[in-house]
């Protein structure tokens, strides 16, 4: 059985219970009532309290767009006021504005009038210069024509007298080379010679190949007029270099040797020129004397020879020394 069937038995049994139960539970509920009431009652007054604030509220802005209303009828007045004052303004800045456009038309075109006029009587009286400058220019040129025609003619005549005397002087410059030519020719045959007869020389007169050869070299370039009468040719120590043949006014330096098999003389030579370019700061002229040279080698250093800008002076090509 359960709880609420044995509470029911229970009140069945003793009416007495049954009516304290009754009354226990209508003062709960009546209290409980009571406070439900109380609550609303509270919760109703503070709704009271809320909607006196809202009205109160209503009222201020009720009024608040009373005076807004207010303002803006203000505001409208003033704004038609304003814009008709603008209206009035602006009609009569406008006809006065046109009164000026109209004053300025009227100018405008009274200055056009009086510039076309200007115009067409500059313009008149430049077309009349045109004229007298165009006839001035047809007699200026038909006189220039004229004077350039007789000049052409003069020149050309002094022209062919030019070329005359050039054709002769080109005539005589080739002889002079050709007689030039022939007089080297000479020389080289005669160093050739030189250095040929050199060992039979050698022991009559006493003299080494070095200091044969510095002689030779010096009267060959005083007679060319390469070196001064005065001047002459010696053997200088240079930084412990020894230059066979060497001039420092004119910058001369020279090698001199019996035979090349290679470039090793060439080179020897380049070296000696280098150190007197830097110690004197110009190039001086190179010479090198070689008494025999290498059939085999002799294209080769005559070539590099070329290149390098040294006069070469060989006596013989012989076959390479075994």
């Amino acid at each position: 059985m359960s709880l609420t069937e044995k509470l029911i038995e229970e009140i069945s049994s003793n009416p007495a219970l049954g009516e304290k139960l009754r009354r226990l539970l209508e003062n709960v509920v009546l209290e409980s009532l009571v406070k439900e009431q109380q609550e609303l009652n509270r919760n109703f007054q503070a709704m009271l309290e809320s909607q006196g604030k809202i009205w109160e509220e209503i009222r201020d802005l009720r009024k608040e767009t009373t005076e807004l209303r207010k303002d803006l009828k203000e505001l409208r007045e003033d704004f038609n006021r304003e814009i008709t004052s603008l209206r009035e303004e602006m009609h009569t800045e406008t006809a006065r504005l046109w009164e000026e456009t109209k004053k300025l038309r009227e100018d405008f075109n009274r200055e056009i009038t009086s510039l076309r006029e200007e115009m067409h009587t500059e313009t008149a009286r430049l077309w009349e210069e045109t004229k007298k400058l165009r006839e001035d220019f047809n007699r200026e040129i038909t006189s220039l024509r004229e004077e350039m025609h007789t000049e052409t003619a003069r020149l050309w005549e002094e022209t062919k007298k030019l070329r005359e005397d050039f054709n002769k002087m080109l005539m005589e410059i080739r002889e002079m080379k050709e007689e030039g030519k022939k007089r080297d020719e000479k020389i080289d045959s005669l160093f050739k010679a030189m250095l040929n007869g050199f060992a039979e020389m050698s022991k009559f007169a006493g003299m080494s190949l070095e200091e044969l050869s510095r002689n030779f070299l010096q009267n060959y370039l005083q007679g060319l007029g390469v070196l001064p009468k005065n001047a002459s040719l010696r053997r200088k120590v240079l930084d412990s270099e020894e230059i066979d043949i060497f001039s420092e006014n004119p910058l001369i330096v020279g090698e001199v040797t019996g035979h090349a098999d290679s470039l090793t003389e060439l080179d020897k030579l380049m070296r000696k020129a280098k150190l007197v370019r830097e110690r004197f700061g110009a190039e001086p002229r190179k010479y090198l004397i070689v008494l025999t040279v290498a059939r085999e080698v002799y294209p080769q250093i005559k070539r590099k020879a070329k290149e390098m800008g040294v006069e070469l002076v060989i006596g013989r090509v012989v076959k390479r020394k075994e």
